[in-house]
């Protein structure tokens, strides 16, 4: 009869391999279910296609700052201009690699959706995943919480875009949110 270091070092190599071999498998079955459930999510949103801004029933993100500050600020009055709503048209594709965003100024970007932190040519860092139909992007910079959009259908077929702006540098005070809805267009 062996010795148990004899056999350890007999059956420790195949325990090794078989080990090795299962997590392979699992990581595979694992990959293949995480992107089957992410293009499920992205063809049960239909995010894709061509969106056109609906000012009258979108927020103005500096016009929720200022109110914000305003709720918020100490004393003093408080300078402001308004007049910024979202990207005038919005153009969704679905690719392989994740969603491309483009807005109307030409400029485009590609989200990848398997929650992985990426660095943003921009600087700081970006995660995007597919919360049931929902797009979420969260970036952040160095040390900062993050800013987090939400795009999703309502039930008219609309695309809303919500944003909440962490505002980390006044204590326990709430998120800043607002909201973007588009209209489906075409020609975008």
């Amino acid at each position: 009869m062996r010795d148990l270091p004899s056999v350890c070092s007999i059956l420790g190599p195949v325990l090794q391999r078989s080990a090795a071999l299962s997590l392979a498998a699992v990581t595979v079955f694992a990959a293949a279910a995480v992107g089957t459930a992410q293009r499920a999510a992205a063809q049960q949103a239909d995010l894709g296609g061509e969106w056109v801004l609906n000012e009258a029933l979108s927020d103005d993100p500096q016009e929720r700052l200022w109110r914000w500050i305003v709720d918020h600020a100490d004393s003093g009055e408080v300078a402001r201009d308004g007049g910024n709503v979202g990207p005038e048209r919005l153009a969704i594709a679905l690719v392989d690699e994740g969603v491309r965003i483009t807005v109307s100024s030409g400029r485009s970007r590609l989200v990848r959706t398997d929650r992985v932190w990426r660095q943003r040519s921009t600087g700081g860092e970006i995660q995007s995943f597919w919360k049931k139909a929902k797009l979420v992007t969260r970036t952040r910079g160095r040390g900062q919480a993050p800013t987090i959009q939400e795009y999703r259908l309502n039930r008219k077929g609309q695309l809303v875009v919500v944003t909440t702006l962490p505002m980390p540098m006044v204590g326990d005070a709430p998120s800043v949110v607002f909201k973007w809805v588009y209209d489906r267009g075409e020609g975008v």
